[in-house]
């Protein structure tokens, strides 16, 4: 039997399906049923060895709107933000701190890695533009 390829796409969720309350459902244009009952008798009698490559986003996307998603995070879509919220009346609010880069929250990482102490820390950074 020759190999076959699969793309299914639709939207994750924790929900119920009969008695269980707590299943991994996928909701596609046609259905909605658990994701491993749906593979389970479609796919995995006749192909028991898989290789699996998976994205999972905020948003919907379709065919080649993950690859470009994709090459956003891996080659360092870059979100940076730093902003103070006042108020007239009760003065200081709180700040909005981001600093993320490939999809990882390096002001997170960083913070983690600092704990109670000082450390020092060499932060190399190559910047491109859209067009690089």
């Amino acid at each position: 039997m020759a190999s076959m390829e699969v793309v299914i796409e639709g939207r994750l969720h924790i929900g119920e399906y009969r008695d269980n309350y707590e299943t991994l459902l996928l909701r596609t244009e046609d259905d909605q049923e658990p994701l491993a009952l749906m593979l389970s008798y479609k796919y995995s009698r006749n192909y028991p060895f898989w290789s699996v490559r998976y994205f999972i986003s905020d948003v919907e996307r379709h065919g080649d709107e993950w690859t470009a998603a994709f090459l956003q995070h891996i080659y360092g879509d870059a979100e940076i933000e730093y902003q103070d919220a006042y108020s007239e009346i009760t003065g200081y609010l709180w700040t909005d701190e981001n600093f993320m880069v490939g999809g990882h929250d390096l002001l997170a990482e960083l913070k983690s890695a600092v704990g109670g102490g000082k450390k020092w820390l060499r932060l190399e950074i190559t910047m491109h533009t859209k067009e690089d």
